[in-house]
């Protein structure tokens, strides 16, 4: 049975997919009319990711198991360090591609492509990044942390909030945020909530 600390990273990792992959869909898609839910529907899936992803997982990973993974394992000591400095350049980057959607919507159709190009990197380069945490990390860290490093993990990821990514898809704000979302994109892709 996986550790409980794993099972809620991979939960976070598919909750975070499906936004990327819901942001992909509306940018490939591009606006309808009216333009104004396009840009509302991208600025709430940031706000989205901006809430959980950056203020809650990343925190957690960088503080919490990547330190140990590190100390155990020599082999995934360098990706470590670089998983950290994508966190520590995360959240500005998501700053950075929100302005450049706010540039596109205030100044108009010269700026789309600037958008959509770096949307596509942005969402490539996080895809990669998750893909690491899985493919490496919790690999490394299942072969070497000890049965006590697990405990601890388990412990501290079950403190951070219901250590399940259904605490912010069931809260209700999140929840009538992500219906919003839902009908704005109008696709599959938004997480459903869970009752």
């Amino acid at each position: 049975m996986p550790h409980q600390s794993v099972r809620i990273i991979r939960e976070e990792h598919s909750a975070l997919g499906v936004m990327l992959r819901s942001m992909l869909a509306l940018v490939e898609r591009g606006p309808g009319n009216p333009t104004s839910d396009y840009f509302t529907a991208l600025r709430a899936i940031f706000f989205c990711i901006d809430e959980f992803h950056e203020a809650q997982h990343h925190p957690k990973e960088s503080r919490l198991l990547f330190p140990k993974v590190a100390t155990a394992s020599q082999d995934a000591a360098d990706a470590v360090r670089l998983l950290d400095q994508d966190h520590a350049q995360s959240e500005a980057s998501a700053r950075h591609l929100q302005h450049l959607l706010l540039a596109w919507e205030m100044i108009g159709w010269t700026r789309r492509a600037r958008f959509e190009s770096a949307c596509g990197s942005y969402v490539a380069h996080l895809m990669n990044h998750m893909a690491i945490e899985e493919q490496l990390i919790l690999p490394q860290a299942e072969r070497c942390l000890s049965a006590e490093d697990w405990r601890l993990l388990d412990d501290a990821f079950a403190l951070c909030g219901d250590a399940r990514v259904s605490n912010y898809l069931a809260d209700p704000d999140y929840a009538s945020l992500l219906g919003r979302i839902r009908q704005l994109v109008a696709a599959p892709f938004v997480p459903q909530t869970r009752h």
